[in-house]
């Protein structure tokens, strides 16, 4: 049964009167005849005024449209019907599933509200009426959002195999850095490196637009060197900020010796070498608490040499990112469930944090729940949890938009006053960072953080004036849709770099 715009009911019985847009069917979804009637009086309709050449129609494997007629027709409008095998939408289409679930239980809800324990008639007004609502609670972009992101970190499909020739450097035991290639005969032009830093899950050569990066440096006087950590790839969950940048300083220390020791043998005389350290995601976690944190820090085996300029590239709250995914729930749990399992987490993290004398794991399936299914520790799941913010915030966070302008002038404020930056610092976020909070206003964060960090500060240059957000960019730059995203990406990165020669 179903009711349409002119408060018409139809049901199976009456074959009159019934618009193209509401058509009954003999069960939950469709017949090959309303199949048939879909395609010719609406989808041929639709795409033939925008014609460029074939149209590939994908099809989610039901019966219905698996039938001779069907494909005939197809075939006669230059049409490929695509059919994906049936019962594998939690596998084809994971955004699909995971945006209807949400919708599934906000219109069943509603359903059941307006129904009432006592009743067993459902209104066909009511069964219609109640769909955009539920759609409008349930099709919001942080659901969306959130299953892209989950998506993100889960998926591979746009691996594509290639190489970067390049020098792989042993820093320090164990821990390795690559320098991407660069014309041999311009090599002692050159005394100039960044060191890019990868965020959560990266190694090498996992975040695409660092080759546009070396790529536009190529002619200049900069290398790049990609950083690894032994946070890097899966390491994540079983390190810390402190043990990064103690690794990062070892890193930079190497660098320099190896650019001064690369000079020394030229003719004419050498450049003093510039060091800028670059974060990603994460990564900026790793350059901020560098400039700002304790020098040496607690465990650290020497200290962490000055640098001349920091990037943060893409800085987001990883706090706010599991608020997100739990407040959006997912095709199999609620919110309510996830945040069930979140405060299990947090309880068992705060009170079993080590097990015999060493650090206690967290489930790994709670953790695939409400972050991704990795190996980390309890005292790594609070420290990017931050339970306690905004009051207590761990060392982790320290991009979330609720933060306080006093715990800013805590991270951000205490840049210069490290001594640990010798001129200034880029920051870039993404305009459109799927990772971010809906409700973030970045422009606001980004005076927010601009205004901390001039106010510690004796120099108001400090804060470089390509800093701002780069528009239409996603966490990651990457593919034909973000070339833009990446140039801008690009030219501010060079831009920034010219600053730090002069």
């Amino acid at each position: 049964m179903g009711l349409y715009a002119t408060a018409k009911v139809v049901t199976s019985a009456e074959h009159y009167g019934r618009a193209n847009l509401l058509q009954p069917g003999n069960r939950e979804w469709t017949t090959d005849e309303i199949g048939i009637k879909w395609l010719t009086r609406l989808f041929i309709p639709a795409v033939d005024p925008h014609r460029v050449g074939t149209y590939i129609l994908l099809l989610n494997g039901h019966g219905s449209y698996l039938t001779p007629e069907f494909d005939r027709i197809c075939s006669e409008n230059k049409i490929i019907p695509f059919c994906m095998p049936p019962h594998s939408s939690h596998l084809l289409q994971p955004l699909d599933v995971g945006v209807f679930a949400p919708l599934k239980r906000a219109y069943g809800a509603l359903l059941n509200s307006e129904c009432g324990l006592d009743s067993m008639l459902l209104r066909s007004r009511i069964f219609l009426e109640a769909y955009p609502a539920a759609r409008a609670e349930a099709f919001k972009a942080s659901n969306i959002q959130s299953r892209l992101l989950r998506l993100r970190m889960m998926s591979s499909s746009s691996f594509q195999a290639s190489f970067k020739p390049g020098i792989l450097h042993n820093y320090a035991p164990k821990l390795t850095a690559f320098e991407y290639a660069s014309d041999p005969n311009a090599r002692g032009h050159k005394p100039h490196s960044l060191l890019f830093i990868g965020g959560l899950g990266d190694g090498y050569y996992t975040v695409p637009y660092v080759n546009d990066i070396t790529a536009g440096l190529e002619s200049g006087k900069w290398t790049v060197f990609a950083v690894q950590l032994s946070s890097s790839y899966d390491g994540w969950g079983l390190g810390s900020l402190g043990k990064d940048v103690d690794e990062i300083g070892k890193c930079v220390e190497y660098v320099r010796k190896y650019k001064s020791a690369n000079a020394s043998g030229k003719a004419e005389e050498p450049e003093p070498g510039k060091i800028v350290i670059m974060g990603h995601s994460t990564g900026s976690q790793d350059v901020l608490h560098y400039l700002y944190s304790q020098n040496p820090g607690t465990g650290a085996t020497a200290l962490r040499p000055p640098v001349d300029g920091a990037i943060l590239q893409s800085p987001v709250s990883d706090r706010e990112a599991i608020m997100n995914i739990i407040k959006s729930g997912n095709d199999h749990d609620s919110p309510e469930e996830l945040t069930e399992i979140y405060n299990k987490l947090v309880s068992l993290a705060k009170s079993q944090k080590t097990v015999g004398g060493m650090d206690a794991l967290m489930p790994l399936w709670m953790m695939g729940k409400v972050f991704v299914p990795a190996a980390v520790t309890a005292t790594r799941f609070l420290s990017l949890a931050s339970p306690d913010s905004p009051d207590a915030p761990t060392e982790d966070d320290l991009f979330s938009s609720d933060l306080t302008d006093a715990r800013l002038q805590e991270t951000f404020g205490m840049i210069s006053s490290g001594g640990l930056l010798k001129k200034s610092l880029l920051v870039l976020p993404g305009g459109a960072d799927e990772y971010s909070a809906p409700w973030l206003d970045k422009e606001k964060q980004l005076e927010r953080w601009k205004a901390a960090t001039v106010k510690g500060s004796s120099d108001p240059d400090i804060w470089d004036t390509n800093s701002g957000i780069v528009v239409g960019a996603t966490h990651s730059p990457s593919g034909p849709d973000q070339s833009q995203a990446r140039e801008d990406l690009v030219s501010r990165v060079k831009a920034f770099l010219a600053n730090i020669e002069r």
